[in-house]
């Protein structure tokens, strides 16, 4: 597989999964908060709104290290994506990710200062996209042991974005 199509990929399923939950650390103690996660798959960017008064704002700064995690397990789908975390006040790309329910989510509008954009800009990132069909799982997994092969399970791929 190319690392064109791996990216695409990549991509395809976090736009699925929408939610990503933003690992940032803080005082030695890793923090997790579920966010609507705008990938742009032009930079490979994946961005997120929020408000400067929050305090992954001061855990970026401090540490611009973040991992974010999506999953569905329903679908047998998961992303883990490393990279780096800048905050933003580009007010076209918070224009861009705003929606009626952005606002009542951060009660103001999308002018407000303390609106910011949080782009990750990805290094590495692992996709797991599994068989979704639970007959298949059991078929692949019952036919690897007639055969002692490796069962089909789907597809898991290492994808590196940045040096």
């Amino acid at each position: 597989m190319t690392q064109t199509t791996k990216i695409t990929n990549l991509f395809e399923i976090i736009e699925g999964l929408e939610i990503g939950m933003l690992v940032s650390e803080n005082g030695g103690e890793l923090r997790s908060r579920p966010m609507k996660a705008f990938p742009d798959t032009q930079t490979n960017d994946i961005w997120f709104l929020t408000k400067l008064a929050s305090p992954k704002i001061l855990e970026i700064a401090t540490d611009s290290n973040v991992n974010i995690s999506f999953s569905c397990p329903k679908s047998h789908r998961y992303v883990s994506v490393s990279g780096r975390a800048f905050v933003s006040r580009d007010q076209e790309k918070i224009d861009e990710m705003w929606s009626d329910k952005m606002s009542l989510w951060f009660d103001c509008e999308k002018s407000d200062p303390s609106v910011a954009a949080i782009r990750v800009t990805p290094s590495v990132a692992e996709y797991w996209e599994g068989k979704s069909s639970a007959i298949s799982r059991v078929w692949e997994i019952a036919k690897a042991k007639i055969t002692d092969e490796t069962p089909d399970l789907g597809e898991n791929e290492t994808v590196r974005l940045a040096s």
